[in-house]
């Protein structure tokens, strides 16, 4: 198996390609990006760092160098700055989108491709029109979502995160539907009060903001580097296991032609199955406004 990460000198790139290499999942990583110092010192690194753990082949790479890669990592970007919302780097990203996805189409076009560039869900739906995949190929990374409402349920419940089962589905971004009525404690349904539900959104909902405020120019590597690394595993074990991704959805939920994030089942071709959880009546009326917001933004950046 062969990986290539686009954007393989910044952070998500960089630690996923770390995790990936340790995990001994695939023959052979190829990094691209722009940056070609910082690209050759993560290769020299990386390689003496996984070398007394297995063989993975780690190399530096040219775009030429995607051909044969059976999942691509886009994790290219511009600099993460203190901004309020994901949507703020649209504009800048899909200029760089349009640039990758012509490589990708020219030599890797049956690739499983993995998203990470910000804001997942509208840059989907341009990967999927520039590239020409097929819906199952392209998956949108938003694990994170549903790992930061798993440790805000656990901080305020006063138990441990392993101890908590929840999702969070919708945009990955402020309009994020966190399920409530599938939460979890040791295995047992947990229905939390509406003050131990507002406790849980403060803390989600301010995260992002608080840590955009740190101004470090720095995003979230190492929890995404373990997340994208998850999902290249269930890629290549045809894993059963259910994560929320960002997909584009052709009747799931009743929605049609735009990406949000639901639970699937991944497998060898990508998507291997949504999966249709039943919701409440205000988790469904949250997830249309999701629904709508990203329409709103494929009309008017999609073109």
């Amino acid at each position: 198996m062969k990986l290539g990460i686009i954007g393989g000198a910044g952070l998500l790139g960089s630690t996923t390609a770390f995790r990936v290499a340790l995990l001994g999942i695939v023959d052979e990583i190829v990094l691209i990006d722009i940056k070609e110092n910082m690209l050759k010192s993560h290769v020299m690194d990386l390689e003496q760092a996984i070398s007394e753990y297995n063989q993975t082949r780690i190399t530096a790479g040219k775009w030429s160098d995607l051909k044969g890669c059976d999942i691509i990592l886009l994790s290219a970007s511009v600099p993460e700055t203190n901004v309020k919302s994901r949507i703020e780097y649209l504009g800048d990203n899909l200029q760089i989108i349009q640039t990758v996805c012509s490589y990708i189409k020219e030599y890797c076009p049956n690739a499983v491709l993995i998203n990470a560039t910000n804001p997942v869900d509208v840059i989907n739906l341009a990967i999927q029109k520039l590239t020409g995949a097929k819906r199952n190929q392209v998956i949108g990374f938003s694990r994170n979502d549903k790992l930061r409402m798993r440790w805000a349920i656990a901080k305020v419940l006063g138990v441990n995160t392993t101890d908590v089962s929840a999702i969070c589905i919708g945009e990955h971004g402020e309009k994020q539907v966190p399920l409530f009525s599938r939460v979890f404690v040791k295995g047992e349904a947990r229905e939390l009060t509406e003050d131990e539900k507002r406790k849980v959104l403060f803390e989600t909902s301010n995260w992002f903001t608080n840590y955009q405020s740190l101004k470090s120019g720095r995003t979230s590597g190492w929890t995404s580097a373990l997340g994208l690394a998850k999902l290249v595993q269930c890629i290549i074990e045809d894993s059963d296991e259910i994560i929320p991704c960002s997909v584009i959805l052709e009747g799931e939920y009743g929605f049609y032609g735009i990406s949000l994030g639901v639970p699937v089942r991944l497998g060898s071709c990508g998507v291997k199955q949504i999966i249709e959880y039943p919701l409440t009546k205000g988790e469904l009326e949250a997830l249309k406004e999701a629904a709508e917001k990203i329409r709103r933004l494929r009309e008017d950046y999609i073109k």
